[in-house]
């Protein structure tokens, strides 16, 4: 899981009435690029974020 799926409605839609749609369509792949490159794993989105897609990152020896 890379926490996207999970992202909080509130943000989606903030994003989205903002003209960040391409945001949005992109962050996948943001994400995914930055856990290869800094080898870490995100987890679920935190549930109460308003502005910002803030997840849970855990580096690879467990930390």
């Amino acid at each position: 899981m890379n926490g996207i799926d999970d992202l909080p409605v509130l943000v989606r839609n903030k994003a989205a009435a903002l003209g960040a749609s391409e945001w949005l369509s992109e962050l996948p792949a943001l994400v995914a690029g930055l856990q290869r490159e800094w080898r870490i794993a995100v987890g679920p989105a935190y549930e109460d974020g308003t502005e910002a897609f803030v997840a849970r990152a855990t580096l690879e020896d467990g930390t």
